[in-house]
């Protein structure tokens, strides 16, 4: 490694994340994630991110035989938010970090292909631990269709370790699957990773004034991510035999045979 790390930290599933001991967050990526994950386009999202006050300033990043390095400060005491203490004023600083991220403007072609997306992961899974024949069914791709000119830069995976609080102040962190893609895509991301109560989904769907063709697209996205990210978990199961990642299919799993969600 370049980086000589003084040990490693138990966060996010997907990465390797270390601490050095000069207070530098290092996060290595691994070859199964290869397929997936953009890091020439995850460059350019923080190239244009880097002069933001809501993200965290970047140090260094770089390729490492088939690893992507990235390089951070450590920001020692912070905590992420807790989907089951959210109060309104953190869901209106979530919803306007999400703003700002939509308002950045980069020279980029890399628009969020649903359909490719999903099949990426299904194609490579060898056993499927659920059935979701009758579900993926249900997907309307030309419903999930959005025009060139509504798109904008997303974050794309709205979970609650992506936002992270130090001295009061929220950050919008881990831009790895971050392209242009529809603002619903988001919306929808952090309901659907984040929201547990249906007060707070009410009072986040407030912040963005959604008419109702948008919030029947949204229960369209939330469908589809639902079956999306247990195509994913299945691959990394299968690749790392993590039970982390058998809970999340379960989970998701469970909400694809709930009643569809409505807004």
């Amino acid at each position: 490694m370049k980086y000589k790390c003084w040990k490693k930290l138990a966060l996010g599933i997907t990465n390797q994340n270390y601490l050095t001991n000069n207070n530098l967050f290092v996060r290595y990526s691994l070859p199964d994630t290869a397929f997936y994950l953009d890091h020439q386009n995850e460059i350019k999202v923080l190239e244009a991110l880097k002069t933001t006050p809501w993200t965290i300033p970047i140090v260094d990043y770089g390729f490492e035989e088939n690893n992507f390095y990235l390089v951070s400060h450590y920001l020692t005491n912070s905590t992420t938010i807790d989907a089951n203490n959210l109060t309104p004023s953190l869901l209106k600083e979530a919803s306007t970090l999400l703003k700002n991220l939509w308002a950045i403007k980069i020279d980029n072609d890399v628009v969020f292909n649903p359909k490719q997306f999903l099949n990426n992961f299904k194609v490579k899974i060898k056993t499927p631990l659920v059935d979701l024949t009758g579900y993926e069914k249900t997907i309307d791709y030309q419903k999930l269709a959005t025009p060139t000119k509504d798109l904008v830069l997303c974050h794309n995976d709205l979970n609650p370790g992506n936002f992270l609080i130090s001295k009061n102040k929220m950050y919008l962190i881990d831009f790895e699957y971050a392209m242009y893609n529809d603002r619903l895509f988001d919306i929808g991301s952090f309901i659907s990773e984040t929201l547990t109560k249906q007060e707070d989904i009410n009072l986040w769907l407030t912040f963005f004034d959604l008419s109702p063709q948008e919030k029947e697209k949204l229960a369209a996205w939330i469908n589809y991510q639902n079956i999306l990210w247990i195509y994913w978990a299945t691959y990394m199961y299968q690749e790392r035999q993590n039970p982390i990642f058998y809970d999340i299919i379960l989970a998701k799993y469970q909400k694809l045979k709930q009643e569809g969600q409505r807004f």
